[in-house]
């Protein structure tokens, strides 16, 4: 128990310190590649999904979806679709070869869709290579660029405020 907190205050450090030297420096042009984070207890509607890619204008292969499993099964535990509190080392750092890969990986939209307050998808959100933040957490401004207030289960109202913000920011086709 003492290790784990030791650990968790080395992750929240960690975040802090990366997002402190964050800066938004403006994305504009088409979009071309979305990653969505998700808790798996409450994910995002699949027709809702579908509205989603179409408001964004991308195929379904350019979305990258993760989810949070709480307490995963070992078949969870190696799906590159999951991640789970036992992905995050110290510091911050995630084991599995393909969470280090997402955190890389240039995205020119991130949506943070959950507000429970988890260090995996905090820690995917704030070391994201992504151009374009956008979240529904309203304490996490630190980490995004644009956070839509709504409820978890509001996916409807959540894509109609996404698209009015990113037409006004000219970041849309």
């Amino acid at each position: 128990m003492f290790l784990s907190g030791l650990k968790e205050k080395s992750i929240v450090r960690r975040l802090k310190s990366v997002t402190s030297g964050r800066s938004y420096a403006g994305a504009s042009g088409k979009i071309t590649s979305v990653a969505l984070l998700q808790d798996a207890s409450m994910p995002f509607n699949s027709k809702e999904l579908s509205d989603l890619i179409k408001v964004l204008g991308i195929a379904q292969a350019q979305l990258t979806v993760i989810s949070y499993v709480s307490n995963p099964d070992k078949a969870e535990l190696v799906d590159e679709r999951t991640v789970a509190d036992k992905h995050l080392g110290w510091k911050g750092v995630f084991k599995p070869v393909h969470l280090r890969n997402f955190v890389e990986q240039s995205f020119d939209v991130l949506i943070s869709y959950y507000t429970d307050e988890n260090l995996p998808l905090l820690a995917l959100s704030a070391q994201s290579n992504a151009s374009f933040k956008v979240g529904i957490g309203e304490n996490y401004f630190d980490i995004q660029d644009l956070s839509i207030q709504i409820k978890r289960d509001q996916e409807s109202v959540f894509i109609k405020e996404l698209e009015k913000y990113l037409n006004i920011l000219k970041i849309k086709k």
